[in-house]
């Protein structure tokens, strides 16, 4: 049986196509009780860093490494739909400053610069980050400026005007220095 990561299994003859039906449900785990399921799911669908994310349950394989959803490559393993979930459960996360892991920020990165998401939900992304950035006391705000100019160089400039934030005056330093 393959499983990908907690509570994300699946027993589907052709493993591409039970990747995909995982991968439909995952968005429904951003909000689950367990950090490790959040962490696991999010990841998966969005690309993200999610440690051993498949994996044979009754043996030693595995495959390691980020998500299925919109990664660096030209695929597209979840649908625009799913996209739109993940953002609006990303976005309730933001709002309520329940934001516990990092793999949202590479989740909201992997949105923002995938050649297979649309303009809107590119831009969605990039406007989650900066909510993040903006919001004192959120957690991975340094992470999530730092990712913001990852994805587009010509956030340098709004980085800059968190020189003087005490929280991300030194991010903005090393981002300043970085060519």
């Amino acid at each position: 049986m393959l499983q990908t990561g907690p509570a994300l299994e699946f027993t589907d003859s052709d493993p591409r196509q039970g990747l995909q039906n995982a991968l439909a449900k995952t968005y429904k785990h951003f909000d689950d009780s367990d950090a490790a399921v959040r962490k696991s799911s999010v990841g998966h669908l969005t690309g993200g860093w999610s440690g051993n994310t498949t994996r044979d349950s009754e043996g030693g394989w595995y495959i390691t490494g980020g998500g299925g959803g919109p990664s660096r490559g030209n695929e597209l393993a979840c649908s625009p739909a799913q996209i739109d979930a993940a953002l609006a459960t990303i976005e309730r996360r933001i709002a309520t400053n329940a934001l516990d892991d990092s793999n949202y920020v590479y989740g909201l990165e992997s949105i923002a610069v995938h050649k297979k998401t649309s303009p809107k939900q590119k831009a969605r992304a990039v406007a989650d980050l900066k909510k993040i950035v903006e919001t004192k006391g959120m957690t991975q705000r340094s992470f999530a400026l730092r990712k913001l100019v990852d994805v587009d160089k010509k956030n340098k400039s709004y980085a800059a005007k968190f020189a003087s934030d005490p929280d991300l005056k030194f991010t903005v330093e090393s981002i300043m220095k970085a060519t």
